[in-house]
C-alpha cells in the first residue's frame, strides 16, 4: 500500500530499517506512523514474480483519516502507466478468508479497494494497525489486526525502480464501518486501553503529508548470490575466493577478477586465489550488461613495534615494552612481554600472534639532542598562516602549548606568539620553542569611504613600496585609479616585503548640485512696474546669486527695471559635500501684447502647449502669423500643420486669418 521504488544497490535509508531490522523501544514515536516491511528483495530478474507484505504501524494514530498515495520511478523518471513495465497488485483482507485485490494501473495515485460496503481512498489507520490492537511482533507481518497488504509485482524492463509512499491526514472524519478493536496499553505508552472505532471514506480532503518512504529494487539480468570474502592472514599466505551468479539469459556469463582497479590477467573463472594483499572484486559479464561483485580485501597481520628506542638523558636503563601477543622470544631466550636493557645495540625478538611469527630488530641508543624545531623564530604575512613541521620523522605523542587537542604535525600557526612543543621518540621526551612573529596589516587604501566632486577623482595608495598593484579583480593595473561619481566599491591588492595584501573602498561621489535652474531661459509678462519676480531653487544646498544674495530663490522688482528686460542671472551652487558649481540662466520680463478683440472663434492650435510641432484646427483657413512674447513677428504661416522646433522654449502668439476674420491665439512652447 505504501510504496516507493527508488534505484538501488543497497535500500534506501528511509526503508532500510523498517524493512529490515526488528524494532526496538527507540523506533518508536507516538502518534508517527510507520510501515514495517517483509520479504523485500533488492534484486530481481526481468519478469519474475515477486511479492512483499507492508504492515502498517499506528503507534497510537488510530483515530484520525489518513490517504495512502504512491508514485512510481524507473531509473529516476516517473513512469505514467504501470503495464508498459510490468504488473504490480495488492491484496487486503476483507474479513475471515475474504481478500480485496486491487491491480495497479497508473504509475501515481491513491491506493484504493472495496472494504465490506464501502470504497475505501481513506480510512483511520486502526482498520490495518499491527501495533495497538496486541500480539504485535516485530517479524511476523500478521501480528496485530492481521490486515496487512500484501503486493505482487513482476517487472518486463530492466532498471532501478522506486516506489515512493507517503500516509497523508485528512481533514473530513469519515463513516462509521461498524468495526472498532479494544487498544492494548504499550510499554512505549502510544496505545490505551479504549475501544477505537473504524472509519473510512471515499475521498480525502486536504491531504497532509505524516509520513514518507522509499522501497528501491534492481531489475536485471544477472543476480550476483554468493560475494567473494576477504580476510585478515599471516604474510605470504593465500586466501581463495570465488563468486556465484545466475542469469535468466540464455548466455554464459563470462567472469573477471580485478585487483585495485587493474584487470588480472587470466583470472576469469568463478574461483580464485588472492597471493597478495590487496582489494578484490570481479566483474560478471552476461551479454548485456556487467555485474561487480562486492570488494574483498585481503590483508596481512602485523604487530606494532618501536624499533627506534633511546635511553633518554639521565637514564642508566631502559625497559622495552611490547605489543600484546601470544608469545615472545628474545634472543637471549627471554620470553617474557618486556626486558631492561642498560647498552646501546641492536636486541632481536620473535613475537608469535593468531600462528603468524614476526621478526624485530630493536634498536637502542642513547638519547639524541636535537632541535624539533629548526628555527628560533619565524616571520609570516599578515594574510597568510604558517605551517610548522617537526624536524624528526619519528614522533609520537605530540603536544602543543600543553594543550593535548594541539597535537598535529605539521602545526598551523595563524597568529603571532610563542610556541612550545612537546614529542616523544623513541620512548624519550623532547621540547622546543618557536617565536613566530605575524606581519601587521597595511592599509593600501586610507579611507574606507572617499568622497569626491564632480567630475572624479584619481585615487591612489597610501604606501610606497607596493608591487604587482591590480585594481578591481585586474579591471585596472597601476597605482593609481580614476573614480566617478555616483555610489560604488572598488578593490585593490598588491604586493609589500614580499606579502600580498587586499583593502577596498566605498566610492561616495557626488556629481553637480541639481539646482533645476541650469541652462533654462525665464520669460514672465507682467502688468504693472510694482511686481515681484521670484525664482526659487532646490533648498538643499547654498547659493551665491551674482547680486550677491544666498538665498535659496532669486527675485527682482519690476519698478526697478525698464520693460522690457533681459538679463543672463549667474549663480553658485555648494553641496553639503562642499562641491560647488557655477551656472547661469537668462531672465527676460516683457509687457503683454495688447491683443484686439476677436472678430472670430473658430480656430484652436492643437497641442497648447507644444514642443514646437502643432496644427492649426479650423475650418477656411488662409494664412497665419508667428509672434514672439514681445510683439516681434517672426515668420508668416502657409500651412496648418507648422514646425518651429528650432524656436527656443517660451510664450509666443500666432494670428490666424480667413478672410477678413482673423483670430489671436496664445501658445506655449516647452522642451
Amino acid at each position: 500500500m505504501f510504496l516507493r521504488f527508488f534505484r538501488r544497490i543497497v535500500l534506501a535509508a528511509a526503508c532500510l530499517t523498517v524493512a529490515i531490522a526488528s524494532y526496538s523501544q527507540s523506533d518508536i514515536a507516538c502518534g508517527r506512523p510507520t510501515i514495517k516491511f517483509y520479504n523485500l528483495q533488492d534484486e530481481i530478474f526481468a519478469g519474475e514474480a515477486s511479492s512483499f507484505i507492508a504492515r502498517v504501524l499506528s503507534f497510537g494514530y488510530v483515530d484520525t483519516l489518513c490517504a495512502l498515495d504512491y508514485v512510481i520511478y524507473c531509473d529516476e523518471q516517473k513512469i505514467e502507466r504501470v503495464n508498459d513495465y510490468g504488473t504490480v497488485s495488492f491484496s487486503v483482507r476483507k474479513s475471515g478468508n475474504t481478500f480485496e485485490n486491487v491491480n495497479v494501473t497508473e504509475g501515481s495515485g491513491r491506493l484504493g479497494f472495496r472494504y465490506l460496503l464501502f470504497d475505501v481512498y481513506a480510512a483511520t489507520l486502526g482498520v490495518f494497525d499491527g501495533y495497538c490492537p496486541g500480539a504485535y511482533d516485530a517479524n511476523n507481518p500478521n501480528g496485530g489486526r492481521n490486515r496487512p497488504f500484501t503486493f505482487n509485482y513482476r517487472i518486463d524492463n530492466y532498471g532501478l525502480y522506486r516506489i515512493n509512499l507517503t500516509i497523508s491526514r485528512c481533514s473530513n472524519t469519515g463513516n462509521d464501518i461498524l468495526q472498532s478493536f479494544s487498544s492494548v496499553p504499550d510499554a512505549a505508552g502510544c496505545c490505551d486501553d479504549a475501544t477505537h472505532h473504524d472509519r473510512t471514506s471515499g475521498q480525502c480532503d486536504n491531504p497532509v503529508s505524516i509520513y514518507e518512504c522509499d522501497i528501491v529494487f534492481n531489475v536485471v539480468s544477472t543476480k550476483i548470490l554468493t560475494q567473494p570474502q576477504g580476510a585478515l592472514v599471516c604474510a605470504g599466505e593465500s586466501v581463495p575466493m570465488s563468486v556465484v551468479a545466475q542469469t535468466n539469459l540464455e548466455t554464459e556469463l563470462q567472469y573477471q577478477w580485478y585487483k585495485d582497479g587493474e584487470p588480472l590477467s587470466g583470472e576469469t573463472s568463478t574461483d580464485f586465489v588472492a597471493n597478495d594483499e590487496g582489494v578484490y572484486y570481479c566483474a560478471i559479464d552476461d551479454g548485456r550488461e556487467v555485474r561487480f561483485s562486492d570488494e574483498a580485501v585481503v590483508a596481512y597481520r602485523t604487530v606494532d613495534v618501536d624499533t627506534v628506542r633511546y635511553i633518554c638523558n639521565g637514564m642508566d636503563s631502559l625497559e622495552i615494552v611490547l605489543p600484546e601477543c601470544d608469545s615472545y622470544l628474545w634472543q637471549d631466550g627471554t620470553t617474557d612481554a618486556s626486558i631492561v636493557v642498560e647498552d646501546a645495540g641492536t636486541y632481536h625478538v620473535t613475537l608469535t600472534d593468531y600462528g603468524c611469527v614476526f621478526e624485530r630488530d630493536i634498536v637502542v641508543s642513547v638519547s639524541p639532542d636535537y632541535d624539533l624545531i629548526v628555527d628560533d623564530s619565524v616571520a609570516f604575512c599578515y594574510n597568510d598562516s604558517l605551517q610548522i613541521e617537526l624536524a624528526a620523522s619519528n614522533l609520537y605523542d605530540v603536544v602543543w602549548n600543553e594543550n593535548p587537542e594541539y597535537n598535529q604535525n605539521p602545526f598551523v600557526i595563524r597568529e603571532s606568539g610563542t610556541y612550545t612543543v612537546v614529542a616523544y621518540e623513541g620512548g624519550c621526551p623532547f621540547a622546543d620553542t618557536l617565536l613566530a612573529v605575524r606581519g601587521e596589516n597595511v592599509n593600501l587604501v586610507a579611507e574606507d569611504t572617499i568622497r569626491h566632486c564632480y567630475p572624479g577623482l584619481l585615487v591612489g595608495l597610501s604606501v610606497d613600496n607596493a608591487t604587482n598593484i591590480v585594481w578591481c579583480g585586474g579591471l585596472v593595473e597601476g597605482d593609481s585609479i580614476y573614480i566617478g561619481s555616483g555610489l560604488e566599491y572598488y578593490d585593490v591588492t598588491a604586493d609589500i616585503a614580499g606579502c600580498t595584501y587586499y583593502d577596498s573602498f566605498v566610492n561616495l561621489g557626488d556629481a553637480y548640485p541639481n539646482t533645476r535652474l541650469e541652462n533654462n531661459t525665464y520669460l514672465y509678462e507682467i502688468q504693472d512696474v510694482d511686481t515681484v519676480i521670484t525664482i526659487v531653487a532646490n533648498d538643499d544646498y547654498d547659493y551665491l546669486w551674482g547680486n550677491g544674495s544666498t538665498e535659496n530663490y532669486f527675485a527682482i522688482s519690476c519698478d526697478t527695471i525698464e520693460l522690457p528686460y533681459s538679463e543672463e542671472v549667474n549663480y553658485t551652487v555648494t553641496s553639503e559635500m562642499g562641491c560647488e558649481y557655477e551656472g547661469s540662466f537668462v531672465l527676460t520680463i516683457v509687457r503683454p501684447v495688447v491683443v484686439p478683440d476677436f472678430e472670430c472663434q473658430a480656430w484652436s492650435v492643437a497641442p497648447n502647449p507644444s514642443d514646437g510641432r502643432f496644427r492649426i484646427v479650423g475650418k477656411e483657413f488662409d494664412s497665419a502669423e508667428l509672434y514672439a512674447a514681445d510683439g516681434r513677428m517672426i515668420c508668416t504661416v502657409d500651412d496648418a500643420s507648422c514646425d518651429f522646433g528650432y524656436l527656443s522654449a517660451g510664450l509666443y502668439y500666432i494670428k490666424v486669418y480667413s478672410g477678413e476674420k482673423f483670430e489671436l491665439i496664445r501658445i506655449s512652447f516647452v522642451k
